[in-house]
């Protein structure tokens, strides 16, 4: 696997370099946005602090 992709939810594997928002969501959980489309992406709490250690966030 590239590095740049990463997985955010058990159902979901994402190219980094493509989000351009993380906004909040449902429950105090995090959700994704992507250049070029209008769905969000949630990131599982189970993957939260994985994927905020990754992006620096």
């Amino acid at each position: 696997m590239e590095e740049n992709f990463i997985r955010c939810q058990k159902g979901y594997l994402v190219n980094i370099e493509k989000v351009v928002a993380i906004v909040p969501y449902f429950n105090s959980t995090l959700a994704l946005k992507f250049k070029g489309h209008d769905k969000t992406v949630p990131v599982g709490r189970k993957f939260a602090k994985h994927f905020k250690d990754i992006i620096g966030w």
